[in-house]
């Protein structure tokens, strides 16, 4: 059994890291759709009030993974909220 780890800076961009399989694209949509916001920015993904969500971006996340509740990407985008920098 072996173990590959990637380190990388805190708030790199997170779809631009390279490791032995690219995380998001490896793993089924439904998997993604049954996470929390938290769980998912576990994995890296970004979390609600990240700069990387725009109107844009949230549409196109949520086409591509159409049952993810994009809510609370929404509602952090519109009350304005920021994620602090780490």
């Amino acid at each position: 059994m072996g173990h590959h780890i990637t380190y990388r800076r805190a708030r790199s961009e997170w779809i631009s890291w390279q490791a032995y399989a690219q995380p998001m694209s490896a793993m089924p949509p439904r998997f993604l759709e049954s996470l929390s916001p938290i769980q998912r920015g576990v994995l890296g993904f970004p979390l609600p009030g990240d700069a990387y969500w725009t109107t844009d971006t949230i549409d196109a996340v949520g086409r591509r993974y159409a049952a993810m509740d994009m809510s609370p990407y929404e509602e952090a985008l519109h009350a304005g909220r920021l994620v602090p920098k780490l």
